[in-house]
């Protein structure tokens, strides 16, 4: 019996593989080297010290005279 779908269709194979792949296939992510990136928190804690400590400074000279 010779049926619908029993044959294969004429066609570029490999143009469908990589169709195919495009299309469904696994997606393809970039790696992202985060080992010299500083961590917000500690990046806002050392600008929250810096801020204090010119602070201090000012207050100090205003002290001072």
């Amino acid at each position: 019996m010779s049926g619908k779908g029993d044959k294969k269709r004429p066609g570029d194979t490999e143009e469908f593989n990589s169709s195919w792949d495009r299309i469904f296939g696994k997606k393809k992510t970039k790696k992202v080297n985060t080992e010299d990136v500083e961590p917000f928190h500690i990046r806002n804690a050392r600008e929250l010290v810096k801020k204090q400590v010119e602070w201090e400074e000012a207050q100090k000279k205003k002290r001072d005279g």
